[in-house]
């Protein structure tokens, strides 16, 4: 495995697949035409297809060390590249399913938040990494439509962001319909550490905009981002992969609380990201 940035084109390499904690072998075929498949924990094989798609789920790098989360069970690892990165590390518990991660400047911890709204700080420095800070996620962080969770370092605050969504359906081929994700809104928290635990933001402020997705979301101030890009607003991206991926990108409005839609009926594979040459909070 590699770490690829595809504007510098500088590769940082990673231990195998074979080193998750999931993954305990693979079978080749001696033909070109079968790729080897992957045998899981969850499943008998994996094809190396999928495997390549779908098994990272997010990843993060800072310094020599990354962050993924990984597997059918969106379980924690790193790995820190050196002499001790030979595998991937393991981290929190198996019952929990980790939604993103993110490395906080002011701190230098990796925070990770679950599907539940709890939120753990690791420190990868200790021996071995611990958790050193762990928020519960209250009644108002467990909406009961679904939602996807997001963290963002935001002018030194850590946000907890929930992208709530609706299903409808579509038929595309006149022969069958296709359940779809549509976001309807969102709701923002921002983490208080003397109240271990959250507030909800009624907005961004005019002077500040939210870029979220499937790679890093990221905090910007409304004046470096001129044009068409407002004050608090969040734009987003599609990042549900499987099986409705491509289809939901657009833009939500606090002051409105409505949703401009970008995208068409039609799916974008892969779904696209936000790229950024370099990041503010």
């Amino acid at each position: 495995m590699h770490l690829l940035n595809p504007f510098t084109h500088h590769s940082l390499p990673l231990p195998s697949l074979l080193s998750f904690p999931s993954v305990i072998g693979f079978s080749s075929s001696s033909s070109s035409s079968h790729p080897p498949s992957f045998v899981v924990d969850q499943a008998p094989t994996v094809p190396w297809d999928v495997i390549r798609r779908f098994f990272v789920k997010k990843a993060i790098s800072f310094d020599r060390t990354t962050v993924v989360i990984y597997g059918d069970e969106n379980s924690l690892a790193f790995v820190e590249v050196g002499e001790r990165g030979v595998a991937w590390v393991p981290l929190g518990s198996t019952n929990k399913r980790y939604e993103d991660v993110v490395r906080r400047r002011d701190d230098g911890l990796v925070w990770a938040v679950t599907c539940d709204g709890e939120v753990e700080a690791w420190d990868l420095l200790s021996e071995p990494p611990r958790v050193v800070t762990r928020v519960v996620g209250g009644t108002e962080l467990n909406p009961k439509s679904p939602a996807k969770r997001y963290l963002v370092e935001s002018e030194e605050e850590l946000l907890q962001v929930l992208g709530e969504v609706r299903y409808v359906f579509f038929d595309e081929t006149g022969a069958k319909s296709q359940s779809r994700v549509r976001t309807k809104g969102f709701k923002v928290f921002k983490l208080r550490p003397d109240q271990n635990g959250w507030v909800q933001m009624s907005g961004l402020g005019d002077d500040r905009v939210l870029f979220l997705g499937n790679g890093e979301s990221v905090s910007f101030p409304a004046e470096d981002v001129p044009g068409i890009w407002k004050g608090n607003r969040i734009y987003f991206t599609d990042d549900n992969k499987v099986p409705f991926g491509g289809h939901d990108a657009g833009v939500y409005d606090f002051d409105d609380d409505c949703i401009d839609e970008w995208s068409n009926e039609s799916a974008a594979n892969p779904a696209p990201v936000w790229v950024f040459s370099h990041t503010h909070v």
